[in-house]
């Protein structure tokens, strides 16, 4: 084999399992796998990783360390990994386009370019941190808001998504 006790191999596919490499890789088990998130481009990616039982925890470590640039790397159950590329790493993909709406609307009607990303990336931060720190319902959350102009819409928008990214789940898990 190619591959020695010093070597690792890092996979960034969620589509093969642990098990799935280290049988390819002929019983080779220093494999992490890792799910990244587009914005690590900015280092604020939220980017599981699972490690195979050929790692050592110093090397992990190591690892962790030096990918912590990227933003945060939870360490995660393999099994778990499609699951964060669903939910996180293909997260972005499914609300990017809103949001570029958003800023769109707000140079529309009258705001720069700088501006209308400021207050809609300003809200992102605060709606996020809003559903994860403020101990709401999400019911409650969603009530902050007097009016909610896509309520007619939202079952309709929940099933495409529902559809779409248990799509995306069922394909990366086949």
């Amino acid at each position: 084999s190619l591959l020695t006790e010093k070597d690792v191999v890092c996979s960034f596919v969620p589509k093969f399992s642990l098990t799935k490499l280290i049988e390819a890789l002929g019983g080779f088990s220093r494999i992490i796998r890792m799910n990244p998130l587009a914005t690590s481009c900015v280092n604020t990616g939220f980017n599981p990783a699972s490690f195979g039982p050929g790692i050592s925890p110093e090397v992990k470590g190591t690892f962790i360390q030096q990918m912590s640039i990227l933003g945060q790397v939870p360490e995660v159950k393999d099994e778990l990994i499609e699951v964060y590329a669903s939910i996180s790493a293909m997260g972005p993909s499914y609300l990017w386009f809103l949001f570029y709406e958003l800023v769109s609307l707000g140079e529309s009607f009258g705001l720069t370019r700088e501006q209308a990303l400021e207050a809609v990336s300003n809200m992102l931060v605060g709606a996020a941190r809003t559903m994860a720190e403020s101990g709401l319902t999400p019911e409650e959350v969603m009530d902050l808001i007097p009016t909610r102009p896509l309520a007619e819409e939202e079952e309709k928008i929940k099933e495409i998504f529902r559809q779409k990214i248990q799509g995306i789940y069922n394909k990366l898990k086949s």
